[in-house]
């Protein structure tokens, strides 16, 4: 997930997308959430962890580099 400039709210990560802060992520979401129709309450790990590689989803060599600058490791 990455958070929005203009907005300051969490939306999908995405590299290839709006160079308006989706180009960088920025945490993961702990549990999947329906926020298709409006803002969603939920919880992310932000900083300072270690995760499993193959329990995320849409990550990316770029995404894992930015992750790992806030302390959030991807291992194996």
């Amino acid at each position: 997930m990455a958070v929005t400039a203009n907005l300051g709210e969490y939306v999908p990560y995405d590299d290839d997308g709006t160079d308006d802060g989706r180009r960088a992520a920025s945490g993961i979401l702990y549990a999947s959430v329906d926020a298709t129709e409006t803002d969603a309450l939920a919880v992310a790990i932000t900083r300072d962890a270690e995760v499993v590689e193959r329990l995320l989803t849409g990550i990316d060599a770029n995404g894992a580099v930015d992750l790992l600058a806030q302390g959030i490791v991807i291992r194996p």
